[in-house]
């Protein structure tokens, strides 16, 4: 109920016995559980969700070996400011001898990703709270860790606020703008070049690139965006292909919208 009232539509997962009764409470309030075959998978699946949906994005995994394995993704979370909330299932509070039982704070720590333990079954609501906002404020993930026989124990539903703080616009500097024309409009073969951060934008963004007359191209994570379109030119970088190539390669002007011009985008040119 608690994840649902902050519009938490879908978790990904591996069920495993230190979780299981959240996955079944999460269920049972009518939400969608989406199953994957490897806790690495589930990391990644979580990864596209919000990119369409906006949403948080909320994986679930049981303790020990299944918590190593998603190191990788939240690595990779943490380089991209990606708000992501892993809820992991941990070791009975009173077990000693458990096979699965490791230093679960110690393994996320050197990832760079936040860590929010459970203290208590009353307090759980509240830390829960705490990791959800982290998550979103700080854009990285956070990992929520509940011991098992925390998740048995029946408690009063309490709605805690998460005193988020208030949505700000970002208004581009006028002068910064009027450069920008400048160069578009003396620009002779300008290349558009688009990340995974305005994959909702993608309408605008081609809007403005058939107005300016430049053909489009992604970094690998918005990896068709512009699929269908006439002047498409597929991913930038090590990755691109001949055609592509030439083009970006006899550009005097890319405008980069959500991706970095870094070596993985200008094959390793720095940036133009």
């Amino acid at each position: 109920m608690c994840l649902a009232s902050r519009d938490v539509q879908a978790m990904f997962g591996l069920i495993g016995d230190a979780e299981m009764f959240c996955v079944q409470s999460f269920v049972f309030d009518g939400s969608d559980y989406l199953g994957a075959a490897h806790e690495a998978g589930a990391m990644f699946m979580r990864f596209g969700y919000p990119s369409r949906t906006g949403g948080l994005g909320v994986v679930t995994v049981t303790h020990g070996p299944a918590l190593t394995n998603t190191l990788t993704g939240l690595v990779e979370g943490v380089r991209g400011w990606v708000p992501m909330l892993l809820v992991a299932g941990d070791t009975a509070t009173g077990s000693r001898a458990n096979l699965q039982g490791i230093p679960q704070r110690d393994v996320v720590l050197p990832t760079g990703a936040g860590f929010e333990q459970a203290r208590t079954p009353e307090s759980a609501l509240a830390d829960l709270g705490v990791a959800i906002r982290r998550a979103i404020v700080e854009r990285r993930p956070v990992v929520f860790n509940i011991p098992s026989d925390d998740t048995w124990q029946d408690i009063e539903y309490l709605d805690v606020p998460l005193d988020l703080p208030a949505s700000q616009r970002i208004h581009p500097d006028p002068t910064s703008i009027r450069r920008a024309v400048d160069l578009i409009t003396a620009a002779r073969k300008t290349v558009m070049l688009a990340g995974h951060g305005p994959i909702s934008a993608r309408t605008s963004l081609l809007r403005l690139a058939e107005r300016i007359g430049a053909p489009r191209t992604t970094s690998l994570k918005a990896k068709d965006l512009f699929r269908g379109d006439p002047f498409d030119l597929g991913i930038a970088g090590g990755l691109a292909g001949p055609v592509a190539r030439e083009v970006i390669d006899s550009a005097d002007l890319i405008i980069s919208f959500g991706a970095r011009l870094n070596a993985y985008t200008t094959r390793q040119a720095g940036a133009p």
